[in-house]
């Protein structure tokens, strides 16, 4: 068996992959114990990059903060078929203070996500996490950051405080609640995350090493095209149609339905 390593990318892109890989055929008595041939293999020290924003993009940056601020929501781009309650997206406002305290903290996003009130000191100017990624750590809070946090409402049961609705709001991600006591839409998603899984996963893992996360997600793309565009299904809706025959057959009467309410 030959392996090829391309040094050129990070190590810890490169080397986790076989590494696991050669000591699991071990564990489960595929290989002889100690002859990973990746053990001694050398590993180039990785260069630290830095990513600064210029003043240019501080300023656009700051001109859609204060936009959302002002209107409460974010309006995208005008796009063919998109109507236009669907381009404005609301933003809590300490979504806009946590992207603010990113600027003027140069703190990881998990960093100020997570913060808690008892963590910060406001008459030393820095907040003390327990649990950063690298442990304790004292993340400095200038003037600027400290009247951000100030200004952010403190009451019991405030939801602008959980983390996960910050999370949401930052990564501009849509959140899609099921009914109550219904299951069957969790059980749709279920199902589909199995057939991902036993499909494409579990066969991609035993054909390739995956050197990087890009080249696993060109490969799921692929998939995910057959899947929708390709493959038949007999599920409920698709009656032997691929997903997206279905989704085309039914926009008609989608659009139909939308035009009548």
């Amino acid at each position: 068996m030959q392996l090829r390593l391309d040094i050129r990318a990070p190590k810890w892109r490169v080397f986790p992959a076989p590494l696991t890989a050669f000591n699991l055929a071990e564990v489960w008595g595929w290989r002889s114990d100690s002859s990973n041939p990746v053990r001694h293999v050398s590993k180039f020290a990785e260069k630290k990059r830095k990513r600064f924003l210029s003043p240019k993009e501080l300023a656009a940056l700051g001109e859609v903060l204060r936009i959302v601020e002002r209107d409460g929501c974010l309006t995208l781009p005008a796009k063919e078929g998109v109507r236009d309650e669907a381009r404005r997206i609301q933003v809590i406002p300490s979504a806009v203070a946590a992207i603010r305290l990113l600027v003027l903290t140069g703190a990881r996003k998990s960093e100020i996500l997570g913060l808690r009130w008892e963590w910060i000191d406001f008459e030393a100017g820095r907040a003390n996490r327990p649990d950063s990624k690298t442990g304790e750590k004292a993340i400095i809070l200038p003037p600027p950051a400290r009247a951000i946090l100030n200004a952010i409402p403190r009451e019991d049961g405030n939801p602008e405080r959980h983390e996960y609705e910050l999370y949401v709001a930052v990564e501009d991600i849509d959140h899609s609640r099921t009914k109550t006591r219904s299951p069957q839409t969790n059980g749709i998603v279920e199902r589909f995350h199995k057939t991902v899984l036993d499909e494409f996963y579990r066969v991609a893992f035993r054909k390739k090493i995956y050197r990087e996360v890009d080249e696993l997600q060109v490969d799921l793309d692929a998939w995910i095209r057959t899947y929708n565009e390709e493959r038949e299904h007999q599920g409920r809706w698709c009656f032997g149609k691929t997903p997206m025959q279905t989704f085309l057959d039914a926009a008609p009467i989608a659009k139909e339905k939308m035009i009548a309410a």
